[in-house]
């Protein structure tokens, strides 16, 4: 049986999350991508279904949105200045300003609770 690599989509219009992600997630086999635009963000995003979405909750509530339709099986991170609700279960809160560190532990935990694409 042969696994995919995991993959992490950031959608955030900073380029700074995503790079930080990757630079630390791809030494252990994790792609991450990043789609700037919420509205696009399915459209730009080719890696199937990711493992895990990044999402910038002050662009509005049409992010968390856009996330649940287009991956509902993804866990995902909402990065956002007041604290949001969450309905998923893999669904994990990160208060702006944040340090990096934190961002990457939330994102390794629910990588690991991730099913793996066959």
């Amino acid at each position: 049986m042969v696994t995919t690599a995991p993959n992490v989509l950031v959608i955030d219009g900073l380029s700074e999350t995503a790079t930080v992600l990757e630079a630390v997630l791809s030494r252990r086999g994790t792609t991450v991508q990043q789609a700037r635009d919420v509205r696009r963000a399915a459209e730009e995003f080719p890696g199937g279904v990711p493992a895990v979405v990044v999402i910038d909750g002050d662009d509005g509530p049409a992010a968390t949105t856009v996330a649940r339709r287009e991956w509902p099986a993804s866990h995902q991170v909402v990065i956002a200045s007041a604290r949001l609700p969450l309905d998923k279960p893999h669904a994990r809160f990160l208060q702006k300003p944040f340090q990096f560190p934190e961002l990457v532990r939330l994102v390794e935990d629910l990588l690991a609770e991730a099913p793996r694409a066959a």
